[in-house]
């Protein structure tokens, strides 16, 4: 009885690994204000010019997907450069903020 319960709990924990390593992504692209994205084409990208800060901090993806952070306080030094960083969705809204694990900013 005591081996099937141990072989049972192994199973729940290797089961429950990959649904947790799965929700983390790397993302790369420009932190920006919300204020500050522009459509010139379909396509999203972030004014460098602009200095408005009425909005909310948000990371203009590589293929212009805009996403809202949700701890922008981290992302804050890094606005208006583009950066890579690990991410998880937030519960609040899966597909359109994500909370910042990691962040690098790239090169010039």
């Amino acid at each position: 009885m005591k081996q099937a319960i141990w072989l049972f709990l192994g199973v729940l924990c290797l089961a429950a690994l990959p649904c947790a390593q799965a929700q983390s992504t790397k993302m790369s692209g420009t932190i920006c204000n919300s204020a500050c994205v522009v459509h010139p084409s379909h396509i999203a990208t972030c004014d460098p010019q602009c200095t408005d800060t009425s909005g909310s901090v948000v990371l203009v993806g590589d293929k212009g997907h805009v996403m809202e952070i949700s701890n922008p306080k981290m992302a804050m030094p890094h606005m208006g450069k583009h950066v890579t960083m690990t991410a998880v969705p937030t519960e609040k809204e899966r597909e359109e903020t994500i909370r910042i694990m990691e962040l690098y900013e790239q090169g010039p």
